[in-house]
């Protein structure tokens, strides 16, 4: 039962009218009256406290496991499809288990704890793998690979269980919309709650070499994906956002697109994230996607950004950083009305965002750096 489990908010708005009505039934009695007053009152008081923060959490997916409230580093506690470890490679197991449960039309979530070559560090990832991709008739065949970043506090369930994003790609790729293709939620943050922004930070968390070095080094050794920038893309929302287009500006010769819903362009440097970069400012700068957008870089990008007029950070960042995107990079703005920073509009900014997806990556591209980037609406024509 986790903190954004129905179960648990009643458990807990159960335990606070009982204790609210215990209150009311004792308030009279004359043994320990002032004492009991006090203690019921300001327990009640509390209790009320935590069910409106109850509440605002699971519709905002802050907390979504009782280990996300603690430090050290993050722990798989998902019962879907796992690996075991063992002599076999990471995911062998959860593979092996997961051709059992596919069905046509229904990709597999699996999860494993992923050790980290360089960093050393084991951290949860889940994974969306298609339909397709337990397909006896086509075993050889490669998909294209898309890296997902949760928000502040988010973690590795957060794509499946807060944004319905496997279902959301099962429906896509059925309506022939988008191709199959594989999905890799990672946790982001090595030492939990502070959130890393997938920065190697200075004299600290080593979060960009986990994901970009470690981990894409295991998904391409263990997976059937495409072995090069063609077929690789970085997506995610709020400071997954950030993650996305920082590490694609970083690493423009391994991935070749990004996704960023409502994300910012600057770090931040805050109680979250703790100092990250200790004066450096070369450093800084290296992490600053406001300023590498517009530094010379060996492979051009293409971005889908997007942004709601109601989310004020979301919609400021938006606005100052794309007229710094210029050919040979190619963006795709999409800006909504009305909507704020929230799940209730990343759900609804998945479909379009994996159907731009999956008219730029090709995971059987030659990975040599174009001209320009990609244009969607070219690339669909061309298809």
């Amino acid at each position: 039962m986790q903190p954004t489990s129905p179960l648990f908010l009643l458990l807990l708005g159960a335990v606070t009218l009982a204790l609210a009505a215990v209150t009311v039934l004792t308030w009279d009695r004359t043994r320990l009256k002032r004492t009991r007053r006090v203690s019921t009152l300001l327990t009640t008081q509390t209790l009320v406290v935590l069910v409106a923060l109850g509440l605002v959490n699971a519709s905002q997916g802050f907390f979504t496991a009782w280990s996300d409230f603690g430090g050290g580093e993050a722990h798989n506690k998902s019962s879907r499809i796992s690996a075991h470890g063992g002599t076999e490679g990471q995911f062998t197991s959860a593979i092996r288990v997961a051709r059992h449960h596919a069905r046509p039309g229904r990709g597999v979530m699996i999860s494993a704890d992923v050790q980290g070559a360089k960093t050393g560090y084991r951290l949860p990832v889940r994974i969306y793998l298609p339909a397709a991709y337990f397909d006896r008739s086509q075993p050889d065949r490669i998909f294209p690979t898309v890296m997902f970043f949760n928000g502040f506090l988010g973690g590795a369930d957060t794509f499946q269980e807060r944004l319905g994003g496997d279902h959301v790609l099962d429906k896509a790729i059925a309506s022939g919309q988008v191709p199959p293709m594989i999905v890799v939620s990672a946790e982001k943050n090595p030492h939990r709650p502070t959130d890393s922004q997938c920065i190697d930070a200075v004299h600290g968390d080593r979060a960009d070499t986990y994901l970009t070095d470690d981990l894409t080094g295991v998904l391409r050794h263990e997976l059937r994906v495409g072995q090069n920038r063609d077929g690789w893309a970085l997506m995610g929302y709020s400071t997954g956002g950030f993650c996305a287009t920082n590490l694609a500006l970083r690493h423009a010769k391994e991935f070749s697109a990004a996704v960023s819903l409502s994300g910012n362009y600057t770090p931040y440097v805050d109680t979250t994230t703790g100092d990250v970069f200790h004066g450096d400012r070369s450093a800084r700068a290296a992490n600053t996607p406001l300023d590498t957008i517009t530094q010379d870089r060996t492979c051009p990008q293409s971005f889908y950004l997007f942004a709601s007029r109601g989310d004020p950070v979301g919609y400021r960042d938006l606005k100052k950083f794309t007229p710094k995107v210029q050919k040979p990079d190619a963006a795709t703005v999409v800006m909504l009305d009305a909507g704020g920073h929230n799940f209730a509009v990343w759900r609804n900014a998945l479909p379009p965002a994996f159907v731009w997806l999956g008219r730029v990556l090709n995971p059987y591209g030659t990975g040599a750096c174009p001209q320009t980037a990609i244009d969607p609406v070219k690339a669909l024509a061309s298809r």
